[in-house]
Protein backbone atom coordinates (compact mmCIF):
# COMPACT_ATOMS: atom_id res chain seq x y z
CA UNK A 1 0.00 0.00 0.00
CA UNK A 2 2.56 2.04 0.65
CA UNK A 3 4.38 1.63 -2.75
CA UNK A 4 0.93 2.63 -4.19
CA UNK A 5 0.86 5.62 -2.50
CA UNK A 6 4.58 6.56 -3.43
CA UNK A 7 4.18 5.81 -6.98
CA UNK A 8 0.61 8.17 -6.89
CA UNK A 9 2.54 10.84 -5.62
CA UNK A 10 5.58 10.43 -7.57
CA UNK A 11 3.32 10.47 -11.14
CA UNK A 12 1.82 13.84 -9.79
CA UNK A 13 4.67 14.78 -8.71
CA UNK A 14 6.22 15.30 -12.49
CA UNK A 15 3.60 17.91 -12.96
CA UNK A 16 4.07 19.52 -9.72
CA UNK A 17 0.65 19.03 -8.29
CA UNK A 18 -0.05 17.69 -4.62
CA UNK A 19 -2.51 16.03 -3.47
CA UNK A 20 -4.76 16.08 -0.87
CA UNK A 21 -5.06 12.81 1.55
CA UNK A 22 -8.90 12.00 -0.21
CA UNK A 23 -7.19 12.62 -4.12
CA UNK A 24 -4.16 10.35 -3.03
CA UNK A 25 -6.50 7.49 -1.88
CA UNK A 26 -8.54 7.92 -4.81
CA UNK A 27 -5.40 8.31 -7.82
CA UNK A 28 -3.88 5.40 -5.72
CA UNK A 29 -6.70 3.20 -6.86
CA UNK A 30 -8.35 2.03 -3.11
CA UNK A 31 -11.70 2.02 -2.14
CA UNK A 32 -13.48 3.44 0.51
CA UNK A 33 -12.72 -0.31 2.45
CA UNK A 34 -9.30 0.64 2.50
CA UNK A 35 -9.06 4.28 2.97
CA UNK A 36 -8.79 3.64 6.86
CA UNK A 37 -5.63 1.72 6.49
CA UNK A 38 -4.43 4.13 3.23
CA UNK A 39 -4.63 7.03 5.53
CA UNK A 40 -2.47 5.90 8.32
CA UNK A 41 -0.53 4.70 5.98
CA UNK A 42 -0.08 8.17 4.53
CA UNK A 43 0.28 9.53 8.13
CA UNK A 44 3.14 6.73 8.60
CA UNK A 45 4.92 7.61 5.87
CA UNK A 46 4.57 11.67 6.62
CA UNK A 47 6.02 11.03 9.93
CA UNK A 48 9.16 9.41 8.49
CA UNK A 49 9.67 11.99 6.05
CA UNK A 50 9.20 9.84 3.06
CA UNK A 51 6.28 12.08 1.83
CA UNK A 52 5.79 15.58 2.76
CA UNK A 53 2.51 17.39 3.77
CA UNK A 54 1.84 21.06 3.80
CA UNK A 55 -1.64 23.06 3.97
CA UNK A 56 -3.47 20.17 3.40
CA UNK A 57 -1.22 18.62 0.37
CA UNK A 58 1.21 15.64 0.21
CA UNK A 59 3.62 15.84 -2.11
CA UNK A 60 7.38 14.64 -2.64
CA UNK A 61 9.26 17.53 -3.49
CA UNK A 62 10.57 19.18 -0.62
CA UNK A 63 9.52 22.53 -2.15
CA UNK A 64 6.64 23.71 -0.49
CA UNK A 65 5.56 26.76 -3.50
CA UNK A 66 3.96 23.68 -5.17
CA UNK A 67 1.00 23.43 -3.02
CA UNK A 68 0.60 28.03 -3.11
CA UNK A 69 0.88 26.86 -7.14
CA UNK A 70 -1.56 24.55 -6.98
CA UNK A 71 -4.14 26.48 -5.58
CA UNK A 72 -3.89 29.67 -7.31
CA UNK A 73 -4.14 27.21 -10.55
CA UNK A 74 -7.05 25.91 -9.54
CA UNK A 75 -8.67 29.29 -8.66
CA UNK A 76 -7.62 30.44 -12.03
CA UNK A 77 -9.17 27.18 -13.88
CA UNK A 78 -12.61 27.84 -11.61
CA UNK A 79 -12.47 31.81 -12.98
CA UNK A 80 -12.08 30.54 -16.08
CA UNK A 81 -14.76 27.87 -16.46
CA UNK A 82 -16.81 30.43 -15.36
CA UNK A 83 -16.64 32.57 -18.38
CA UNK A 84 -16.47 29.42 -20.51
CA UNK A 85 -20.04 28.47 -19.48
CA UNK A 86 -21.10 31.84 -19.75
CA UNK A 87 -19.75 32.16 -23.21
CA UNK A 88 -20.78 28.59 -24.54
CA UNK A 89 -24.09 29.42 -23.21
CA UNK A 90 -24.19 32.45 -25.62
CA UNK A 91 -22.92 30.35 -28.61
CA UNK A 92 -25.44 27.85 -27.78
CA UNK A 93 -28.24 30.23 -28.38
Amino acid sequence: MAEELIKTLLYFDVFSYPLTRRELIFYAGMGDNEAGKASRTIDRLAGHGIIRWYGGFYFINRDRSVVRRRIKGNLLAEKRMRTAVRYGSKVRQ
